[in-house]
């Protein structure tokens, strides 16, 4: 077990060097909004709160664990009438041995394109994510291939001279857009965004390591399959969320296709992941739960819950589990605006899965 640990420690080693990198991926991308599609951010009225817990690979030695926290706000009476956000995004890989973090703004902006009864029932919003990020590496944590013994393990020191550069700080921004449609019954969003947009460097070992440009794609439908009568029906009426999410990042693609119901405070899904739309050949299939409680009239918290089971060659690295906390308060108007203001700018309603 102990030389199966160096190895993995050694596999990470040449993953970080290597001169191009990939982002991590939420297997819960729908309660990862901000950190896919800085557009979303203000989508919907009031002030959401986001966090995020991933634990990838457990039956590893050394798994990846991923932290994000996220929030928005809605900002109907700014020019442009769209939304506020942040995002703190942590990554370990290999027991801490490479760090990655990200922290952004987010602005974005919002057109109107119809309204029903005063009320927009289809807008488009476009998001920019200006963010510092730092990435660091240490290097005693690393074992090479010359320190290795075929019978003993580690047991010979290493001519791996450590280079100065441990700590790499960059800029980076994204860029991206939602089309979101609002009807009593149907809530439909679709969107795209690019990320890396300038694709920084990141090598600790020469100039040329750089994060690869990301490309997103996605699009989903929340079905109301009962008729909410009155305030209290909102969150027992049942409904389905069915979505897809694209991506693509230095040649590999990654398709997320699922559905999740809603009924009575629970939430239940099935959805897989794979490199392209081939239902016979799953690299996970996910399974979702989660509980939605209501804090008043305007507010309501959302925690839930996915398991990775992994299909592929790479099953023997055990499932990845991962939780999220959501916090809405809907109708918060952080920015004061008057019912006359409230009239100008209209709203879309709060998010309804």
């Amino acid at each position: 077990m102990k030389t199966f640990s160096k190895i993995i420690g050694l596999t990470l080693c040449i993953l970080v060097i290597n001169s191009y990198s990939q982002d991590q991926n939420y297997t819960q991308f729908f309660n990862n909004k901000l950190y896919y599609n800085p557009g979303y951010a203000g989508l919907y009225n009031g002030v959401r709160t986001h966090f995020s817990y991933r634990n990838q690979w457990t039956k590893l030695p050394y798994d990846f664990k991923s932290y994000n926290v996220a929030f928005d706000i809605s900002a109907r009476g700014l020019p442009g009438g769209g939304g506020l956000g942040a995002i703190i995004h942590n990554d370990n890989e290999g027991e801490g041995m490479v760090r990655n973090f990200y922290g952004g703004l987010i602005l974005a902006s919002r057109i109107p394109l119809n309204k029903t009864r005063g009320r927009e029932n289809l807008v488009l919003q476009f998001g920019i994510t200006a963010a510092l990020c730092q990435k660091k590496i240490d290097w005693a944590g690393l074992v090479f291939p010359d320190q290795l013994n075929g019978k003993y393990g580690n047991i010979y020191p290493t001519n791996f001279s450590e280079p100065e550069n441990s700590n790499v700080v960059y800029p980076d921004f994204s860029f991206g857009s939602v089309l979101a449609h609002y009807s009593e019954n149907v809530n439909t969003r679709i969107g795209g965004a690019i990320h890396h947009i300038f694709e920084p460097k990141i090598g600790f070992l020469n100039d040329e390591s750089k994060l690869g440009m990301k490309f997103i794609a996605h699009g989903d439908v929340i079905i109301m399959l009962e008729e909410e009568r009155k305030r209290d029906d909102i969150a027992k009426a049942a409904k389905l969320n069915t979505g897809i999410l694209y991506e693509n990042q230095n040649g590999a693609n990654t398709f997320n296709i699922g559905v999740t119901g809603y009924k009575s405070h629970i939430y239940l899904g099935i959805w897989y992941r794979n490199e392209d739309i081939n239902t016979l050949n799953l690299n996970s299939v996910i399974f979702l739960t989660g509980v939605n409680f209501s804090m008043g009239d305007d507010s309501r918290v959302r925690l839930m819950y996915s398991y990775d089971y992994i299909t592929n060659k790479l099953i023997g690295t055990g499932g990845t589990h991962e939780i999220s906390l959501i916090l809405e308060f809907n109708n918060a108007n952080v920015f004061k605006l008057t019912g006359a203001e409230k009239q100008k700018w209209g709203s879309m309603p709060c998010s309804e899965f």
